[in-house]
């Protein structure tokens, strides 16, 4: 079963069928070999945090590959969690 990702966290990608856009923050490998993203569309301007929209790796689209390097902790929680898509 292959488990390696076509995209990496903070890749901004495009849902296929729904048509919305956002950050990827989390992936998931499920027992059956379905490898699924958590995206999450900007933060707003009153600053509230939109929720995730978990979502099949097949049905996204890359937009932008991201430019940050992330190194993703194992275990948590972690005092120096870096916030991506705030300005």
């Amino acid at each position: 079963m292959n488990t390696e990702f076509e995209f990496e966290f903070g890749d901004k990608v495009k849902h296929i069928v729904l048509e919305f856009e956002g950050i990827i923050r989390a992936m998931d490998t499920w027992y059956t070999g379905c490898k699924r993203c958590a995206v999450q569309r900007p933060i707003k301007k009153d600053e509230s945090v939109p929720d995730l929209y978990w979502a099949e790796e097949v049905d996204l689209k890359l937009i932008k590959k991201s430019t940050d390097k992330i190194d993703v902790p194992r275990s948590g929680p972690h005092d120096n969690v870096k916030k991506l898509g705030v300005k």
